[in-house]
């Protein structure tokens, strides 16, 4: 009698570790379902991370951005000149220090000339400097294009490390942004039709975004 009643109870002693230990390592449902982040471990170490003065990719502002374009361009040593259109897409970084700021952005886009060739834009990075006057920003900017494809019904070819300037205004509101810029560029052809002056206008839409945030691994010192 004395023997059964304490494997009874060792038995129940071990169900209740067991339990224990399961409830403490298993997930929760929220926890699986991603509406509530899992405690990280006290044993895994964190890297202080310091804050970048410009350009921080965890901890600066960033926006969405969508343009279009209305351009002229004029192939070099020629007086004619053709009529575009255009489209780019891309993020933007934001670095505001009191009513100054520096702006950096990537977008990837294409333009139609003519209506018989077609540029693929790839990696079109434009770095600003403005001053936001309430929700008026003013902003000047200078950049550079990576590479861009040219595709023509009797041509093709594609061009290198293009520069651009630009400047222009945007009013900032309710989390969006609303401006119009004029630009000039330098189409710089490596292989195919000829270099280009392009000088035209953007009407930029974006929108606030809030910044990424730390990874795990690092901490704020």
């Amino acid at each position: 009698m004395i023997q059964r009643t304490a494997v009874q109870l060792l038995l129940a002693c071990a169900c209740v570790s067991f339990s224990r230990l399961a409830s403490a390592q298993e997930p929760s449902e929220a926890e699986l379902a991603g509406e509530v982040e899992a405690p990280r471990p006290a044993w895994l170490p964190t890297i202080p991370w310091r804050r970048w003065p410009i350009f921080d990719p965890f901890l600066s502002p960033r926006e969405g951005i969508f343009s279009g374009v209305l351009f002229r361009a004029r192939a070099l040593g020629t007086e004619s000149s053709v009529t575009g259109l255009g489209v780019t897409w891309g993020e933007t970084s934001l670095s505001p220090h009191g009513v100054v700021y520096i702006r950096g952005s990537v977008q990837f886009g294409a333009r139609l000339l003519d209506l018989r060739h077609v540029v693929l834009r790839f990696g079109q990075y434009d770095y600003a400097a403005g001053v936001a006057l309430g929700p008026v920003e003013l902003e000047a900017r200078a950049g550079v294009t990576l590479f861009d494809l040219h595709l023509g019904s009797d041509e093709w070819g594609f061009g290198l490390l293009s520069p651009r300037v630009g400047a222009g205004a945007s009013v900032h509101a309710a989390g969006i942004r609303v401006g119009l810029f004029a630009f000039g560029e330098y189409m710089w052809r490596w292989v195919g039709p000829s270099n280009l002056r392009v000088q035209g206008f953007s009407l930029e839409i974006a929108y606030d975004r809030p910044p990424k945030g730390l990874p795990p691994r690092y901490r704020l010192p």
